[in-house]
C-alpha cells in the first residue's frame, strides 16, 4: 500500500482529497463489515483532528450528507443484526433533540428549533423512553434523569430490528446479490 493511501485518501475513481495547502485536515472513517448475505455484521469509526484519533465498534450509523450541486441529502442508514429495537428508538431520540439544537445554532431559528424538539418528545413518549407529566405542561419526565434510565424503566425490550435489508425493515434496500452488483 503507498504512503497515499495509508492516509486515507480516496482511489482513483473516488472523490479527491481535500487540498493539502489547507491548515487543518481531519478524517473521519466507517467501515463495514458484512457477512455472507452482504448484511452489516460489524461496524467501526475512527476520527483523527490530526492530534489524537478516537473511535470503536458501533452497532448503527446514520449518516447525511448534502450534495450541493444536485441540491439533495445522500444518506448511509446501517445497523448491525445485533441492534435491538429499544437501542435503535433510543438513538432517534436522542438524535431528533440534538438535530433540533443543530438546526437552531445552523439557522438561528429557534422557532424551527423547538418544533423539531417537541417532535423528538412526541416521539421519545410514543416509543415509550419518556412519559409526560399532566402537571408540569407536558414536559418530558426525562429532562430529570438520562433518557437510557427512562427507556430501561419505561417497559419491558421490545423485540430486535429487522435485519438491514431484510422485509420489514424501513428504507433498507434487498440485499446485493452477485447479479445486482452491475
Amino acid at each position: 500500500m503507498s504512503e497515499h493511501q495509508d492516509q486515507g485518501s480516496a482511489s482513483a475513481n473516488g472523490p479527491s482529497p481535500i487540498d493539502p495547502g489547507v491548515d487543518f485536515q481531519s478524517t473521519i472513517r466507517l467501515d463495514v463489515g458484512l457477512d455472507g448475505d452482504r448484511i452489516p455484521d460489524r461496524l467501526r469509526w475512527t476520527s483523527s483532528d490530526g492530534k489524537v484519533a478516537e473511535g470503536g465498534d458501533t452497532s448503527a450509523f446514520l449518516l447525511s450528507i448534502w450534495d450541493p450541486e444536485r441540491r439533495e441529502t445522500l444518506r448511509i442508514d446501517l445497523w448491525t443484526k445485533e441492534m435491538k429495537r429499544d437501542e435503535m428508538d433510543l438513538m432517534v431520540f436522542q438524535t431528533l433533540l440534538t438535530l433540533s439544537d443543530s438546526y437552531t445554532r445552523a439557522n438561528g431559528d429557534a422557532e424551527v428549533g423547538e418544533m423539531i424538539k417537541k417532535f423528538g418528545f412526541a416521539f421519545g413518549e410514543r416509543v415509550k423512553i419518556i412519559q409526560r407529566e399532566a402537571a408540569d405542561g407536558g414536559q418530558a419526565q426525562a429532562a430529570s434523569q438520562p433518557a437510557s434510565q427512562a427507556a430501561s424503566q419505561a417497559a419491558p425490550a421490545p423485540p430486535d430490528l429487522p435485519v438491514p435489508g431484510s422485509a420489514g425493515a424501513p428504507d433498507a434496500p434487498a440485499p446485493r446479490t452477485q447479479e445486482s452488483k452491475q
